[in-house]
């Protein structure tokens, strides 16, 4: 309480009164503020108790009227300047929580053709996708159709190398559940997930899709061919009628289903369907 008497008594109202009548940079605002006490209540009550019993004429008055007004006016600035400044944060960390999701993970685009040209030769009939990534930017707009939080399983089917699954991990610290047909992706997913350190977070199952039991999906990203999908519909369905369910599918629809949102990336598209999706 000293204290504050003391910074009040301290204060040159003689610079603030010169303030509220010029145009001043954000800095002398910050450096003048700073001399004020922050809660603006406070502050009218101890000017009235302290200055104005010595008060000696009206003008005084009226000068410290606007002394106050000064000090009201410069604590709103801060606050401005504070708000403004949590913004750019905000955006920062943003764009650099992009970057890190670009450069984890990422393969260059030799290794990533001669592992899809090795996966071609070597098709099973039982695969409902041959080996196709999706790219960074595609993983980027599922994640944020998806609107994955901690409390949710992401559910790949057809996993691949597991980088969407194990991306959603590291991003928003929920759980991921891959099925991928081919025992070496299998290994590429788990390698993956223990290089980003989410080993304990990432299930994979090397499993046909259709003999996997995922009725209690409530997130789930498909990167599969047409024929694959018709295969899986009835049983999407009663995932969608799920609390909460969102099934993405990337390059293909589901034709039985109506898309609830579509976003397009470079000539192909991602659908998004709910509950509301069932015809």
């Amino acid at each position: 309480m000293q204290k504050l008497i003391l910074l009040l008594r301290e204060t040159d109202f003689t610079e603030l009164l010169h303030v509220s009548h010029c145009s001043v940079s954000a800095a002398h605002l910050e450096k003048s503020a700073n001399k004020c006490c922050q809660l603006e209540s406070i502050l009218y009550y101890f000017i009235t108790l302290i200055f104005i019993p010595n008060m000696s004429s009206y003008t005084t008055a009226i000068q410290l009227v606007v002394a106050t007004t000064a000090v009201h006016l410069l604590l709103k600035r801060r606050r401005q300047v504070s708000i403004a400044e949590a913004k750019k944060r905000a955006e920062s960390s943003k764009a650099l929580s992009k970057l890190g999701a670009f450069f984890r993970g990422r393969k260059t685009k030799k290794e990533t053709d001669r592992m899809k040209k090795k996966h071609l030769k070597n098709r099973d009939p039982s695969y409902m996708a041959p080996y196709n990534p999706s790219v960074n930017d595609v993983i980027d707009t599922a994640l944020d159709m998806l609107n994955i939080n901690n409390s949710h399983t992401l559910w790949d089917l057809g996993c691949g190398d597991g980088r969407m699954v194990v991306e959603a991990c590291v991003r928003y610290g929920c759980m991921g559940c891959g099925v991928e047909y081919d025992k070496s992706l299998c290994e590429s997913s788990i390698e993956r997930a223990k290089k980003n350190g989410v080993e304990h977070s990432v299930s994979i199952l090397h499993e046909n899709i259709m003999n996997v039991d995922f009725s209690s999906a409530r997130r789930m990203y498909l990167f599969l061919l047409p024929d694959g999908l018709k295969q899986l519909t009835n049983r999407l369905k009663q995932v969608l009628l799920n609390t909460d369910a969102r099934i993405v599918t990337y390059a293909f629809s589901i034709l039985a289903l109506k898309p609830i949102e579509i976003r397009d990336h470079k000539g192909t598209k991602l659908y998004l369907y709910t509950a509301e999706s069932i015809v």
